[in-house]
């Protein structure tokens, strides 16, 4: 998950609550807050391993603000000016091989 400048990640884990009691048998509540903020609601949460499983890494980065994004990724788009062809309503050849360079 990035963390954008003067935010700050607040999480707490709660006992019990898991789907699983074995593997995650707790929870994990989470908000992304302004940076300094101590009180406030903690509106997302996921399944978690019990407290001796528990890990939290983490990564400070130096400026850019924001790592430049990798030029070979596939972005989801939903305009139909990017679709291939096959995948319009008028239809088209599928491909037998992808040439994107991801996608084999």
């Amino acid at each position: 998950m990035e963390i954008p400048p003067g935010q700050q990640l607040t999480f707490n884990f709660l006992e019990g609550g898991g789907d699983d009691p074995v593997y995650t048998p707790d929870r994990m509540v989470w908000a992304v807050w302004v940076a300094g903020e101590q009180n406030g609601k903690l509106d997302n949460q996921l399944t978690c391993p019990p407290a001796p499983a528990r890990r939290i890494d983490y990564d400070i980065r130096v400026g850019p603000v924001w790592p430049e994004p990798d030029a070979t990724a596939r972005l989801r788009t939903d305009q139909a000016a990017d679709r291939p062809p096959y995948a319009t309503t008028q239809g088209g050849k599928i491909p037998k091989k992808s040439t994107l360079p991801n996608d084999n």
